[in-house]
């Protein structure tokens, strides 16, 4: 039979799995649990007893610590969700601005904010559906934002990319590293620049320059800010799209978003 300690530090435990808790917090709990429950510690049969308990409840219940983690996540990811659409209104002045590269019309009246990396493989099925949006809706305008995440290559890579637009060729070498399939080196990326017109001697250069080492810190922080911590991630209208956008579905939500506005 359970002595009444094992009880009251087991049921806490249980309860804080049950209501979905994160095993840290569990781990608090049980702290917390211990302390109400007894002032001296367990003595080692206390100990077995609930070992046992845990155990049996466990063999019983197989997927109820999955279930609890991910609870928690889900718990997590909308807080995360919640907060980032509140900072969207924090930047619509940057997004808007002349800051950023972007191709389209500036009086366009759809705007899509990308954050990409030039190493993820769904960035690059993403430009495919850029490009095919382009084609289709001459009144969208597309706002890249650098985001080198996965590598020191990508780091490199967006460096001098963002050095192009100082020459006014972002464009050109942004469509050419999306591209281009072969590991982004800086042999591989100069040659690229070098085709489509670019001082690759003064792009080297820019891109250690105040202006664009402080332009990849302004986006890292308002990535930071609207929590996307992956890529791509679209912003259009009030929402933020964590992921790939098939260019149907994208064209969807653009007019779905015209909709809206009436």
């Amino acid at each position: 039979m359970l002595s009444p300690k094992v009880k009251i530090l087991g049921a806490g435990i249980l309860a804080g799995i049950l209501l979905g808790a994160s095993p840290f917090v569990l781990k608090i709990q049980a702290v917390e649990k211990s302390a109400v429950a007894a002032s001296s510690e367990f003595t080692e049969a206390q100990k077995a007893e609930l070992n046992t308990l845990m155990k049996d409840f466990l063999l019983k219940n197989p997927t109820v610590i999955l279930d609890s983690v991910n609870n928690h996540q889900k718990d997590q990811a909308k807080v995360q969700e919640e907060q980032g659409s509140k900072a969207l209104a924090e930047f619509k002045d940057f997004f808007a601005s002349d800051e950023l590269p972007s191709i389209g019309p500036k009086s366009a009246d759809i705007t899509i904010v990308e954050f990409f990396d030039y190493n993820c493989g769904y960035c690059k099925r993403a430009f495919e559906a850029v490009q095919d949006t382009m084609s289709k809706d001459k009144n969208v305008r597309f706002v890249f934002i650098e985001l080198p995440i996965l590598s020191e290559q990508s780091r490199d890579a967006s460096e001098l990319a963002a050095a192009a637009q100082l020459q006014g060729k972002y464009f050109e070498i942004h469509a050419g590293l999306m591209k281009f399939q072969g590991p982004k080196t800086r042999e591989n990326i100069l040659k690229i620049a070098k085709d489509v017109g670019i001082d690759t001697d003064r792009l080297v250069a820019d891109a250690k320059s105040p202006k664009v080492q402080d332009a990849l810190k302004k986006n890292a922080d308002v990535a930071q800010k609207l929590a996307v911590t992956g890529t791509p991630a679209f912003i259009l209208g009030d929402q933020i799209i964590r992921g790939f956008i098939p260019g149907d579905a994208m064209q969807t939500m653009i007019k779905d978003v015209r909709a809206k506005k009436g």
